[in-house]
């Protein structure tokens, strides 16, 4: 199953309206990214929200190992503490520095939270757009969580191997959080 397909089957039960770029992910590249990619990402967000006045756009915060963490981690060869995923921090980066105030809203990517908390990076974040953000924990409805991760199978291959799968409900996380805009 193509990746499109894998990202229309983990919403196709939800309100939520996917709309897909015409963006490669790092890891099915072939060289380097297209110069441009930041631009695209950053007007297709100003334009959604051109149409829509009171709506956020929800990035990235980068969640992962940093610094030391992430060079202990490293030797250690531990597969479930990754560093931040650099498509992440690509968008996040376009995001943040295109969208209006008050129109960004971040959240942790699971499963690179589980490596180190993205509160640092969202301080960084909302530093250089000069806005205040405060975070928040959301119950997970686990079950739809694991209902949804089970339709990208590409995806959970390189996380998860052999080992414990992210599409089971027991092994996921209570809560997601989120920075939100402040006055």
């Amino acid at each position: 199953m193509g990746r499109r397909e894998e990202q229309r089957g983990a919403f196709l039960d939800t309100p939520h309206r996917v709309e897909l770029m015409n963006l490669v992910e790092g890891q099915y590249l072939d060289g380097p990214r297209r110069e441009k990619e930041p631009e695209h990402i950053a007007l297709v967000a100003r334009d959604w929200l051109r149409t829509r006045p009171t709506g956020v756009v929800l990035g990235p915060a980068g969640a992962g190992a940093h610094g030391k963490i992430r060079a202990t981690l490293g030797r250690a060869r531990r597969r479930s503490h990754r560093p931040p995923h650099p498509d992440h921090i690509l968008v996040c980066d376009a995001l943040a520095q295109s969208v209006p105030p008050r129109s960004l809203v971040l959240f942790e990517e699971f499963p690179h939270r589980r490596s180190g908390r993205a509160d640092q990076a969202a301080k960084r974040i909302a530093g250089r757009r000069g806005e205040l953000f405060a975070h928040v924990d959301l119950t997970v409805d686990r079950r739809a969580k694991a209902a949804a991760a089970a339709c990208y199978p590409s995806q959970l291959r390189g996380y998860c191997g052999d080992g414990t799968q992210f599409s089971s409900p027991a092994v996921l996380d209570t809560t997601e959080r989120y920075w939100l805009p402040t006055p």
